[in-house]
């Protein structure tokens, strides 16, 4: 078997593709919903670290769901509708800002941890 980058992609290997992302995706998405569902019903995550624990798991369930109803379908299916550069963009554009929420949601997250370890003389 012939492994260089000219290679071409078969069908094969977008549906083998598309299954493991599809499986990934959905098992994530579904375990952030069930932490949101959590996440607004615990009275015990009703203070900082809760919401910002609430707008991670938001993120990565937009992000998840992306890629599992437009990428695992664009890999399968030949949608004419789903290549069109507008909605690429559009696309490419909000798994961009899901990523950057995530991210700073851990920062922001990891401060509110840090912060009462070493400055205890201001939460004590």
């Amino acid at each position: 078997m012939n492994y260089t980058s000219e290679s071409a992609i078969t069908l094969q290997d977008n549906r083998i593709a598309a299954s493991v992302i599809l499986t990934v995706c959905l098992f994530g998405f579904f375990c952030n919903l069930s932490v949101i569902l959590l996440m607004r019903t615990a009275p015990s995550l009703a203070n900082s670290f809760g919401v910002l624990a609430f707008s991670q798991a938001i993120a990565d369930c937009g992000h998840q769901a992306i890629f599992a109803f437009y990428v695992v379908p664009l890999l399968l299916f030949e949608f004419k509708f789903f290549k069109e550069p507008a909605l690429m963009r559009r696309i490419g554009h909000n798994i961009v800002i899901f990523y950057q929420v995530c991210g700073y949601s851990h920062v922001c997250t990891s401060f509110n941890r840090f912060s009462p370890t070493w400055f205890t003389k201001v939460f004590s």
